[in-house]
């Protein structure tokens, strides 16, 4: 995932593959940066927006490997801002906390064991164009679009506030915003109703350029997951419909689709499969159970999909 620091012109790539805080570095260094370098507030939510959507403790650069509590950035660049969680230095394991992350919920940072295994973010010098050259924002729209996930600040404020509440992962293409809530496994049906309860529905995908985007999302944060979306044939065998209205224009099954378990006629409710390259699976729907905290059966995570926001 890249993004760029217009006024610093830098660019940053947020790598969610986990590593200790020195493979990090020497990942960033083979590419020609370094873990990032934080020098104000401003840099911070530059960088903290995209930790806060992955939502998990995410390396940067300062560390204090060499002296104790005297802390650098790998760049080199001096120390002039910092943001410690409250009470950060633990007396039983703080001599080893030598390796700064940066925190999803509060944006604070803590120094932790470097031999942790984190997401991490690196920083290049980014090479910009004159402000005026429509091919540099052509070329950086097109980039955002494919290999980002978008300006989720467009996204519906009550979703954005929801984002960060429950700790989900937001992301923006064209006039859509996706919620993707990684952390509930529910039945169909009771997915759709979580969506709807947050002023949405399952995804909805109607093309294949669509289809590469809510792939790379998914691929990044649910890659060992099937995911549902709103597609389905509950009403009529073999007739699907989205549950948002939309007209289904594009599918994209796994190979031999109806028969692949055998009991194809109780396989109503597709998911999104990022392991099998994407494709969609229709499966059992599992069961929503009143009396019970939890559904049964088939149960997921899910992708809500929104209408956005162009309020500032």
């Amino acid at each position: 995932m890249l993004f760029i620091n217009n006024k610093l012109k830098m660019c940053y790539e947020m790598m969610i593959q986990p590593e200790t805080w020195a493979s990090a570095d020497n990942a960033c260094k083979v590419k020609g940066g370094h873990l990032v370098t934080i020098s104000s507030a401003t840099d911070e939510q530059e960088v903290y927006q995209y930790v806060r959507s992955y939502g998990h403790e995410t390396w940067i650069g300062l560390n204090d490997v060499k002296t104790e509590e005297k802390f650098m950035w790998t760049s080199g660049k001096p120390v002039v801002y910092l943001n410690w969680y409250p009470g950060r230095k633990s007396p039983l394991s703080h001599d080893i906390e030598d390796c700064v992350a940066l925190g999803p919920n509060t944006g604070t940072w803590e120094d932790m064991d470097c031999s942790l295994r984190h997401a991490y973010v690196c920083e290049y010098k980014a090479v910009i164009g004159n402000a005026n050259d429509t091919n540099w924002q052509m070329i950086t729209t097109s980039q955002s679009s494919i290999y980002s996930d978008g300006n989720t600040t467009q996204c519906p404020a009550n979703v954005q506030s929801a984002s960060m509440k429950d700790n989900t992962v937001l992301g923006q293409y064209k006039s859509s915003c996706y919620e993707l809530i990684p952390n509930i496994r529910v039945s169909w049906s009771h997915g759709e109703q979580v969506c709807v309860q947050r002023g949405g529905h399952l995804a909805y995908i109607i093309d294949a350029d669509e289809q590469g985007f809510v792939h790379h999302f998914l691929s990044r944060y649910s890659s060992r997951h099937a995911v549902w979306i709103g597609l389905h044939d509950t009403k009529i065998e073999n007739h699907f419909e989205w549950t948002s209205g939309s007209s289904v224009s594009y599918t994209n099954w796994v190979p031999d689709h109806l028969n692949n378990f055998g009991a194809h006629g109780y396989e109503d409710c597709v998911a999104f499969v990022p392991y099998k390259d994407g494709k969609w699976d229709d499966i059992h729907c599992g069961e929503s159970i009143k009396l019970i905290d939890h559904d049964l059966g088939e149960v997921h995570p899910v992708i809500c999909q929104y209408g956005m926001s162009f309020e500032r």
